[in-house]
């Protein structure tokens, strides 16, 4: 009878079931996210989407940039909502920004399961 030694199988199904935890993690438990955060000293919004640990987001927005959000360093976030992939997140993301409209973002945040992030 041919086929990989112990050691050798052994080393693949660890191999696949690391892949497949990898897989869950990154699509199922870590989904992605249509963002707004709010500046109070420059009294903005900005939305985004991200994969990213929305934490993390968080960070390197109030972290030293050239960017948008680097003109202030007290963005926290007041909106999330979770998709299972980046394409659904960026869609939601871009139609926001679509309304143009502050009333209507801010109606979408009091209305929102948790206003008070």
């Amino acid at each position: 009878m041919t086929g990989l030694p112990i050691e050798s199988a052994k080393q693949v199904l660890d191999s696949c079931e690391a892949r497949w935890f990898i897989w869950l993690f990154l699509f199922v438990i870590m989904p992605c996210f249509t963002y707004i955060i709010y500046s109070a000293s420059i009294d903005k919004f900005y939305i985004g989407a991200t994969c990213d640990l929305i934490q993390e987001r968080l960070r390197k927005h109030n972290s030293n940039h050239s960017g948008f959000t680097g003109k202030a360093n007290d963005w926290s976030i007041v909106y999330k909502e979770a998709f299972a992939d980046y394409s659904h997140a960026l869609k939601r993301e871009k139609d926001i920004k679509k309304w143009k409209s502050r009333k209507k973002i801010e109606k979408l945040i009091a209305d929102s399961e948790h206003p008070d992030l």
